[in-house]
């Protein structure tokens, strides 16, 4: 199989990432900080092997294939984890690669969890680094789910494929010309949110930052204590409103602006803003009754949480973990729901819910009455059993890898609480676990080399939608 088209494109995906990192290192020559220098040394090592492959290996981009697509997924995110490391690795800040890697791979895929035990001390090139990994992965993240997966039809993401409505045009420049219109409603989003950053009270670079890692729903900030830093009520709800706008799915921004000729993504969204208003007000029915403070404070921290733990953003405004077993019971559950599919959220998807929902309540119907035919409608449409098929298989992959990534970080030494909810926040893309170590108020730095590489390849798993990882590794895929 020829890789060269592959090789092409990913060295271009490198030579834009290396003029990414030029931002940064203006803000620090700005800042006289000597960092950077870590940043032109890695822009310009990212550059050359990027331009080198691009050299190589110019020539036709060919169609790609269904199983060159799934090499070009992989090859991207992989690339531009271990280039986007260097920056990390080679500042003043005393970190491993492993360490540097663990940091960039939760950027990219816009988990959150982080090594830092100190980020108020950090250079603000390497601040502003962190936001933009995470913003450039949000952007990754949904022109993946949006172009890629439907065609790849990993896990029931078929559901979700765009046609154009004008067939003369090519395939490259239908998919070059999705690709600006998502661009643009991202970036007018991003600046949106910065904005209202601004008018609520956050300084320039305050803003800027975390308007990427929230568009993003990343959740790294500059500050120890998160957003709850700012000890703003204002802010918190500018927060909640954007983690939940980079939630929805962008095909129903690209519908307001040119409508396709689906019908726009309504059912995930519905089901999605229901689910979070239903537990915000259980959350703050709890902190009400458990006297976790007045209705004010009760209703923002409880929806800003909620908000936060189901968009897989991670932001905190405070260590929900003292609230009580119920709520950090349910907070938990939350993590695994995520967002609408084509959005910049993780975890499982709140439509892959709902066909399961559909699915098994038809099922019981069939029990106590045989003849009623049930079908399985997703957003107006009937639902193919291939569909179903395939998140029936991503909920059992999702939770076996649940439970090998638990038994193998349980091998290294961390209590059960521990290894289960980092084994969580890493398939899931959250964040923040549970527990001191690794709690909101806490970091991943105490984890051993091992445990912190087994958390990037569940983050880089739970990212890829598992399936699209998994089956690079199965012979049968370089025979075909």
């Amino acid at each position: 199989m020829k890789l060269h088209s592959l090789l092409y494109i990913t060295g271009q995906f490198l030579v834009a990432l290396s003029l990414t990192m030029l931002i940064p290192l203006f803000l620090d020559l700005e800042e006289h900080n000597p960092d950077w220098q870590a940043f032109i040394l890695s822009a310009v090592l990212t550059a050359l092997s990027g331009i080198l492959m691009i050299a190589a290996f110019r020539g036709e981009i060919i169609q790609l294939s269904l199983k060159q697509g799934f090499i070009l997924t992989n090859l991207i995110w992989i690339s531009c984890c271990l280039f986007g490391a260097l920056p990390l690795a080679q500042a003043d800040l005393g970190l491993s690669y492993t360490d540097a890697f663990f940091e960039t791979v939760s950027g990219l895929t816009t988990t959150g969890s982080t090594i830092f035990t100190d980020l108020e001390q950090l250079p603000p090139g390497i601040i502003l680094w962190r936001s933009i990994l995470q913003w450039i992965g949000g952007i990754g993240v949904v022109f993946m789910v949006i172009i890629l997966m439907p065609f790849l039809k990993v896990s029931g993401m078929q559901l979700f494929r765009i046609e154009s409505s004008d067939t003369h045009e090519k395939p490259a420049e239908r998919t070059h010309k999705l690709m600006g219109k998502i661009a643009l409603w991202y970036v007018f989003l991003t600046v949106a949110c910065f904005l209202f950053y601004r008018l609520s009270g956050m300084g320039f670079l305050d803003a800027m930052n975390h308007a990427m890692t929230t568009l993003s729903t990343g959740g790294f900030s500059p500050y120890n204590s998160s957003v709850g830093y700012f000890d703003s009520v204002a802010i918190s709800w500018v927060a909640i409103s954007f983690m939940i706008l980079g939630s929805l799915p962008f095909t129903f921004y690209l519908f307001l602006s040119s409508p396709f000729k689906k019908k726009p993504p309504l059912s995930q969204i519905k089901g999605f803003l229901s689910l979070v208003a239903l537990l915000s007000l259980f959350t703050t029915a709890y902190l009400l009754v458990s006297q976790h403070g007045g209705f004010g404070h009760s209703l923002t921290s409880a929806t800003f949480h909620v908000v936060s733990l189901i968009t897989t953003t991670g932001y905190a405004l405070e260590d929900y973990g003292l609230w009580g077993h119920p709520a950090v019971g349910l907070l938990f559950m939350v993590t695994f729901i995520g967002g609408c599919s084509g959005s910049t959220a993780g975890g499982i998807k709140i439509f892959r819910f709902q066909i399961m929902g559909q699915y098994f309540s038809n099922m019981l119907q069939s029990l106590y009455l045989p003849k009623k035919i049930s079908v399985n409608l997703f957003n107006n449409q009937r639902v193919d059993e291939t569909v179903i098929a395939g998140v029936i298989l991503y909920f059992s992959i999702y939770f076996l890898s649940l439970l090998i990534m638990t038994f193998l970080l349980s091998l290294t030494g961390l209590d059960f609480i521990t290894s289960i909810s980092s084994a969580a926040t890493a398939i899931a893309n959250v964040g923040p676990g549970l527990g001191d170590m690794v709690g909101p108020a806490g970091n991943f730095a105490g984890l051993s080399d091992t445990a912190k590489w087994i958390m990037v390849a569940g983050m880089i798993l739970g990212r890829l939608e598992f399936l699209s990882v998994m089956v690079i590794f199965t012979p049968a895929f370089w025979r075909a």
